[in-house]
């Protein structure tokens, strides 16, 4: 699932609902549709493929409540049908989340279901519970449900209003001059609203124009359940409240519709965003001196998590921790929340999330908390849910991220981490001041000759030792995600333990060595490749290990604490240079979304 926008109020919504969803595009999606209604019936279309294919449906529409979606497909294919809006008789709805109960749900159903998801039979559950009050509807039918979501529900027995309802997926609620707004995410609200709304966990909210032009404004209601209750049980035990909207802020992070890439002198937003990188750490840097953070040398423990691009950060994090004689665990969120994990006194979880609304970081976060641990995110942005969910809080600058594949918000997070470790021993933080410039050199390395080995080639290995271990993981990812090589990140001096065996003549083996104590073994590491035909490409600071390299790729020299956030750039560049040799977009790989809001 995906991007969720909503809207009634008193002008006509196809304008806004196509705006927002062009906004929630850098999220990544394989459908989108919209669907507006009046008391003469629902009209959706939706079609699978980008957000242009609605556009001119939504933009023709003069209906003033409609909800519009953008879908990464989770319960069947992405196709026309599977996408969202779903409209059954009289009702429509958008979901995000999962509905873990659904094939139960589905043999109970009196009217067979047309898609294969959950998201309809949700619909078809919530048609059956309606009696007169569409938010009493959507709640009886929540409260037979369990998993998560973020839903918002319209029907032409109600044109002025629209109920929504969340649990463990993001929703925000907006209010402009033209009307009330919902999304699932800030940025899709950027320039509509001069107020949001974040409605708590398992909460219901209708949102409601007037019906006449005697009424005066429109209305914002809702109802909450307990925040920690799971299964249907969150939605029963309910209390009327009066939403109280907050002024929307001027967030460095959210953009308007980033414009055509033609025009922004780039051919793809991921590459412009690896040139953002010296401006993005820049502000972290200023962000980080005003942080405010708890008495961290009594911690005694300290567990790291986040998933993908995020958990990398959290090793090259362990690496620095255990430099400083501080006891740390680096798990994969996904790991760490399923593993029954229980916490030592005085512990602290520390969480990174580029959204901060990835579903198995907040689980984690929630998991830490359930057992009285502190917890500590690291996350771009302000008004996410694992912000407002933790103790404490470090902001990255990173700014909008249009490409699927994260490049600036990687610098940025081990910036925040690396200050976080000399927070946690007492110790000086690092000196950034050089950092901009030092990246500006890293970007224009020259990566030609590297893409030139690697084109046509079926696999390759990353390989290093220590921080650059996790620098070597997150290089094969991008290259995974965006080339589709099989890429592996890996211990080097792991290499002879098996999977020397895979390395054949032309076998590209890439290495990155930044840090002088592993100099030594990762050139015996690279001369034992060699002997057994390999290609070496090394990325370094150092001639000696270049001088082991068929391709040498030269770092800029810097302090070795820094190295990590530098050595991730020119490989960064490999994977969307190498991905538009082989012709394909880095800015929309296949079958990925950029927040992962489900488990």
């Amino acid at each position: 699932m995906c991007g969720i926008v909503g809207y009634t109020g008193k002008s006509p919504c196809g304008g806004f609902l196509y705006e927002g969803l062009k906004r929630l595009e850098y999220r990544g999606y394989d459908s989108a549709g919209a669907a507006f209604c009046t008391t003469e019936g629902i009209f959706c279309q939706k079609k699978r493929g980008k957000v242009q294919n609605v556009r001119s449906f939504c933009l023709r529409r003069r209906e003033t409540t409609g909800i519009a979606h953008t879908r990464w497909a989770t319960h069947g294919k992405p196709n026309d049908l599977n996408a969202h809006p779903h409209v059954f008789g009289h009702f429509a709805l958008v979901h995000n989340g999962i509905v873990e109960n659904a094939e139960a749900l589905r043999s109970q159903l009196l009217t067979p279901c047309r898609s294969e998801t959950d998201s309809e039979v949700l619909l078809h559950t919530i048609a059956a519970c309606y009696e007169g009050d569409l938010l009493q509807a959507v709640r009886n039918a929540l409260t037979q449900c369990s998993g998560s979501w973020a839903i918002a529900v319209i029907s032409d027995y109600h044109p002025e209003e629209i109920v929504c309802a969340r649990r463990q997926s993001p929703l925000v609620v907006g209010k402009g001059k033209n009307g009330i707004f919902v999304a699932s995410d800030v940025y899709a609200l950027h320039g509509l609203c001069e107020q949001i709304f974040l409605p708590p966990e398992d909460s219901l909210v209708r949102l409601r124009r007037p019906a006449a032009e005697r009424e005066e404004a429109e209305r914002i209601e809702g109802i909450a359940g307990d925040t920690g209750v799971t299964g249907g049980a969150g939605i029963a035990g309910v209390e009327a409240f009066d939403m109280q909207l907050s002024p929307l802020p001027v967030l460095p992070q959210a953009m308007p519709p980033m414009p055509p890439i033609q025009s922004i002198g780039h051919r793809t937003h991921m590459e412009a965003e690896i040139e953002e990188i010296p401006r993005a750490v820049s502000d972290t840097a200023r962000s980080l001196a005003q942080a405010n953070l708890p008495d961290l040398p009594k911690v005694q423990a300290v567990f790291a998590t986040g998933c993908g691009t995020a958990f990398h950060a959290c090793v090259a994090f362990r690496y620095r921790m255990q430099r400083y004689g501080k006891p740390i665990i680096a798990e994969q969120a996904g790991e760490l929340r399923s593993g029954c994990v229980r916490f030592p006194k005085n512990s602290l979880l520390v969480a990174v999330t580029q959204s901060g609304e990835t579903a198995d970081t907040l689980a984690a976060i929630r998991l830490a908390k359930s057992q009285n641990v502190q917890t500590l995110v690291i996350t771009n942005v302000r008004h996410s849910s694992a912000a407002r969910e933790a103790d404490f809080a470090l902001f990255t600058e990173a700014g909008t991220e249009t490409a699927v594949a994260a490049t600036k918000s990687f610098n940025c997070q081990l910036m925040a981490l690396y200050f976080l470790a000399a927070k946690c021993v007492g110790r000086p933080v690092p000196d950034f001041t050089d950092l901009p410039s030092l990246c500006e050199a890293a970007v224009e390395a020259d990566v030609t000759q590297a893409v030139k080995k690697l084109y046509k080639k079926r696999g390759m290995f990353c390989l290093g030792q220590n921080a650059d271990y996790a620098i070597a993981r997150e290089g094969a990812l991008k290259i995974k995600e965006i080339c589709y090589l099989f890429s592996e990140g890996y211990p080097a001096a792991e290499l002879k333990h098996g999977s020397l065996s895979l390395i054949e003549s032309g076998f590209p083996v890439l290495a990155i060595v930044t840090q002088k104590s592993a100099l030594k073994k990762m050139k015996n590491t690279l001369r034992e490749a060699k002997s057994r035909g390999a290609t070496t490409l090394v990325l370094s600071q150092y001639r000696e290990a270049l001088a082991e390299a068929d391709v040498p790729v030269l770092l800029p020299m810097a302090e070795e604490d820094l190295m990590p956030i530098l050595a991730v750039i020119p490989l960064q560049k490999i994977a969307v240079e190498l991905c538009l040799k082989k012709k394909l977009s880095p800015d929309y790989p296949r079958n990925l979304a950029k927040s992962v809001t489900v488990e």
